[in-house]
């Protein structure tokens, strides 16, 4: 059989691990933490869009306008409480000790 290089690279887990195990992690910087935030209520959005037309469509298929409207105006509001709780994360400022 012929020699053929291998595609596995040796990794040295020590050199990844903390120095100090007991020391406490640094606290996500606040940017990374808005980064974060703004991305997961874009993808709230979008799948909530998603998930209302959906049910109207599927049970709302023959009903009026004002029906419609009423549906969409309310279930518009939920996707605020889950929004809400992301916000407050994002900005929420580690504790400096």
């Amino acid at each position: 059989m012929r020699d053929t290089p291998s595609l596995f690279i040796p990794l040295n887990i020590s050199a990844i691990a903390p120095l100090h195990a007991n020391k406490k992690a640094l606290p996500m910087p606040l940017r990374l933490k808005k980064l974060i935030g703004s991305l997961l209520i874009l993808i709230l959005a979008i799948l909530y869009a998603l998930i209302a037309t959906a049910i109207a469509t599927a049970q709302l298929g023959d009903a009026g306008g004002l029906v419609h409207l009423i549906y969409f105006g309310v279930t518009g509001m939920f996707w605020i409480v889950p929004a809400m709780f992301i916000i407050k994360w994002m900005h929420k400022v580690p504790n400096q000790h």
